[in-house]
């Protein structure tokens, strides 16, 4: 996950003037941001299993879930969206 963040980042960086909308030009750059930390919040949870330690598993995937729902809403409800389904 660390690498593949990492990579998600340059890959989001480079890409980031292709979305002509300033909040769809940063969904892609916080998706990898949370796929990059899950990879340090899972490795202090698989460290130190305990409960409370999960919340530090569970809470960066949540900040990697949203962006992906907000790239499918704003993808579906742009213009070129909307004259596909229209």
């Amino acid at each position: 996950m660390l690498f593949l963040g990492l990579y998600g980042f340059v890959l989001a960086l480079r890409n980031l003037s292709k979305r002509a909308d300033f909040t769809a030009q940063w969904i892609p750059v916080v998706l990898v941001f949370g796929i990059f930390i899950t990879s340090f919040g899972s490795a202090y949870y698989h460290y130190a299993l305990e409960n409370q330690t999960h919340v530090w598993d569970r809470l960066p995937m949540t900040l990697m879930f949203m962006p992906v729902f907000s790239l499918l809403i704003y993808d579906l409800l742009s213009q070129d969206g909307l004259n596909g389904l229209f």
